[in-house]
């Protein structure tokens, strides 16, 4: 999963960049259009979609991956996805460290992440209320974008780069205790049960 604040963003630079189109010259109204389509918002409501899953399998035979963990924690993550599968432990992907579509972007318009932290923020609240960890942060984006706690054009995307990073990491909602941030994902019956 990633940030439903960073979800509708990544795929407008993914769209732009296979039409072959600059980001930077697309019109705010047809972002905002994109963003408030109904499949954008289907794509972006996880809750949705894992209730979905959910009802037709047990929540130990779902996989939830966090963008993060991928940044922060890729080989434990590759090890944890491979556990899940009953892949050997010892297989070697052919480019493990090979990035395929990597994005274009360092910056999303700070007044864009805001309409998203706007539009999400009850998603943000339920993701919070089952995970905690990663979606903590994503919920602290949202609230400190609502608030209109910048001034500045553009915020670093992804927001792990951004000096909310930082805050929320000191902040009370942050992970107590430590600097590290551990892996994350996992099927979501053990997700659910350590929050």
């Amino acid at each position: 999963m990633r940030s439903p604040l960073e979800r509708p963003w990544s795929a407008m630079d993914m769209r732009s960049r296979v039409r072959g189109e600059s980001i930077e010259e697309i019109a705010d109204r047809k972002f905002y259009r994109r963003f408030d389509a109904r499949g954008s918002r289907l794509r972006t409501v996880y809750s949705r979609t894992l209730e979905n899953w959910g009802a037709s399998y047990p929540a130990e035979q779902i996989f939830v991956g966090f963008i993060e963990d991928i940044h922060f924690n890729p080989e434990e993550l590759l090890r944890s996805v491979y556990g899940f599968l009953g892949v050997d432990a010892a297989f070697q992907p052919p480019t493990p460290d090979k990035k395929v579509h990597s994005r274009s972007a360092d910056t999303m318009p700070t007044r864009l992440a805001a309409h998203l932290a706007r539009t999400y923020q009850d998603e943000l609240a339920r993701l919070e209320e089952v995970f905690g960890g990663y979606t903590s942060f994503w919920r602290y984006c949202g609230t400190r974008l609502s608030e209109g706690a910048f001034d500045d054009e553009r915020i670093a995307y992804p927001l792990w780069d951004s000096s909310l990073w930082e805050e929320w990491r000191a902040s009370e909602q942050g992970p107590a205790g430590t600097r590290e941030v551990g892996l994350q994902s996992g099927p979501l019956s053990s997700l659910q049960a350590v929050r």
